[in-house]
């Protein structure tokens, strides 16, 4: 369970932080996202989640 809020908590700051460099840069953001970035997103959590669950060199970070 601590685990898994650690994870959120990274990414609630990593959210945090990236709205805050764009509001700091005053560029708006798009009000839909284009197709290519959906799908190029989609595709790098596929393969870093396959990395982290199947890969033999992340084997320690999956260790209890």
């Amino acid at each position: 369970m601590g685990g898994h809020l650690a994870v959120r908590r990274d990414l609630a700051a990593y959210t945090a932080a990236w709205a805050t460099a764009v509001r700091l840069r005053g560029r708006p953001l798009p009000d839909r996202p284009e197709l290519a970035d959906v799908v190029l997103t989609l595709v790098a959590t596929f393969r870093l989640s396959c990395l982290l669950s199947k890969a033999s060199v992340t084997s320690p970070l999956r260790a209890p």
